[in-house]
Formats: C-alpha cells, sequence, structure tokens
C-alpha cells in the first residue's frame, strides 16, 4: 500500500521529507539556514565522512539532531536486521554503513547554545565535544548502533564534568583517559564493594 486516499506514504526516516511549507515560512527558513552556514561547515569539518551532510531540519520538533538515511538508503531498524541476519559475514553487509544524513533542529536550545559557543570560539574543544556527543545521541536515538560505546561514555563524562567544574577545569580532565575496558570496570566496582 503506497497511498491512502490522496496522499502517498512517505518514510519519516529518509531525507527530502516535505511538509507542505508557505511561501513565507520557506523564506523564513532559508534565511536562518544562512546564519546556521558556519555551524554546519564545522559539523561537517569534524564529523568529515561519518556523513553524507549536516543540514537544517523543520521536521523535529522536540529532539536536537536525527540521523536519516538517504533517499534510497536502510532505515536503522532495517539496518540492524540485516546486521544481525548477516551473523558476521562481512560480505552480506556491502552497502550498509551508507552515509547518512544528520538534519538539526534550530529551534532546539541544544542546537542554538552550540551556535551560541561556536560564534565565541570555532576552535573550543567544548564544540567539538558536543558535535560528537550530538552526532552520537542520535545514532542511537535514530534506531542505529554504535561502533564505540565506550567513546560515547568517555564523552558523557566529560560533559558531566564540565557542567560540575566548568571550562577551565574540563581542559584537565580531556587528558584523562578513562579506562573502559571490561578489566578495568571489574576493578572500579571490585574497590567500590569494599567501600560498603
Amino acid at each position: 500500500v503506497k497511498k491512502y486516499k490522496d496522499f502517498d506514504f512517505v518514510s519519516i526516516s529518509k531525507e527530502g521529507l516535505d511538509l507542505g511549507e508557505t511561501e513565507d515560512e520557506k523564506t523564513a527558513f532559508e534565511a536562518l539556514k544562512e546564519s546556521y552556514k558556519g555551524v554546519l561547515e564545522k559539523i561537517k569539518t569534524v564529523l568529515g565522512d561519518k556523513i553524507e551532510k549536516v543540514v537544517l531540519s523543520n521536521r523535529i520538533v522536540y529532539a536536537p539532531s536525527v540521523l536519516v538515511s538517504t533517499e534510497y538508503g536502510l532505515s536503522g531498524n532495517m539496518e540492524r536486521i540485516m546486521r544481525n541476519a548477516a551473523l558476521g559475514n562481512n560480505s552480506m553487509m556491502f552497502g550498509m554503513g551508507a552515509k547518512k544524513v544528520f538534519e538539526l533542529n534550530a529551534e532546539n536550545r541544544i542546537i542554538k547554545e552550540l551556535k551560541t559557543l561556536y560564534d565565541k570560539d570555532e576552535t573550543s574543544p567544548l564544540v567539538k565535544d558536543l558535535i560528537l556527543l550530538l552526532y552520537q545521541t542520535a545514532i542511537i536515538t535514530s534506531g542505529y548502533s554504535l561502533d564505540k560505546p565506550a567513546d560515547f561514555a568517555g564523552r558523557i563524562y566529560r560533559i558531566i564534568s564540565l557542567s560540575l567544574t566548568g571550562e577551565a577545569e574540563i581542559q584537565a580532565a580531556e587528558n584523562v583517559s578513562v579506562d573502559t575496558t571490561p578489566a578495568a570496570i571489574e576493578e572500579e566496582n571490585d574497590s567500590a564493594e569494599e567501600v560498603d
């Protein structure tokens, strides 16, 4: 079934969703895109070949960002199903990890703050960390799988540290590596049990 009455079904997990905006809405959105041009270029630079492109989106309501497949790409759920069906057979995985489109919600407070931070100092390590954190969170919420969960966890810890200590002390925290190997986690849990 591709149609219901006079309406075509479309996948919201793919790029190019048309919401039927008025000309005034389109004009206002184009002006907004222009104001975010530098931030979008920075995001593309940081993420490199992990994404096909980064765009502002007017379809996102609450989330700061989403990761969508290209028009003919696989959705996150379908990619996960195919990966599980391949059972480690890499030849069956051909075409699966195709580049995605990273869409940002310019009305979201997090994206507005990211733009403010970028405008103040585009070379700040915090800007890069926030970009990567937004991207990795979008991977999870869009139904895809993270390749390196330990990197994601380390980034979360740094952001939490920043919110608790301030930007000056985060510089020192960035130089501390978090050992997330199973042996290190088990050792940390053992020492925590001894304290109890």
